[in-house]
């Protein structure tokens, strides 16, 4: 991310056709890629198929496919934490990655500002986290945590009380 790049991944990104121009450069500035690149190889009603990864940035990006009703629109983003943490730059809400994610108390704390959070737990071990979820400015966060209390990867979505984009699949990045 460049110094350029100063907007921040919002909820104006989500749910918007992306064949608008004005849109185009919002995700284009914010996430620092060519849209009219990344998505060059694919049919605006086929893009719903499987996310598409961008390539060495550590992002990946769940489009909603173009239908009678609807038209095409980025549904979630998913950032690669872990192999890329420079991504966290791209986000409004800065998240300490470094923190311990096996202490309740300490996350709680940090997140403490903001609404709807949820923490949920492994099943079989209800000491270990395994997801946080929470809102901020209209943003649906999904922290998803590691099996060693570190941070994986964080999805983002336009947060709505009707919506099936949060069961959407995980998919491994590249």
């Amino acid at each position: 991310m460049t110094k350029e790049n100063s907007q921040k991944i919002t909820a104006d990104l989500f749910l918007k056709d992306i064949r608008d121009n004005n849109l185009k450069k919002r995700i284009n500035v914010s996430l620092a890629i060519n849209l009219d690149e990344v998505l060059a190889d694919y049919e605006l009603d086929e893009i719903d198929e499987y996310p598409i990864d961008i390539d060495d940035k550590g992002i990946m990006i769940g489009f909603g496919a173009e239908t009678i009703k609807v038209p095409p629109r980025i549904e979630y983003i998913d950032l690669n934490i872990k192999n890329n943490p420079n991504v966290i730059n791209y986000l409004e809400k800065k998240i300490d990655i470094n923190q311990d994610f096996s202490n309740l108390n300490s996350i709680k704390k940090q997140l403490a500002p903001y609404s709807h959070i949820r923490v949920f737990h492994k099943i079989s071990d209800l000491k270990t986290i395994k997801q946080i979820v929470f809102e901020y400015l209209n943003l649906r966060y999904e922290l998803i945590i590691t099996e060693n209390s570190e941070l994986l990867r964080i999805r983002l979505s336009k947060h709505e009380n009707e919506s099936d984009i949060n069961m959407r699949p995980i998919y491994a990045f590249g």
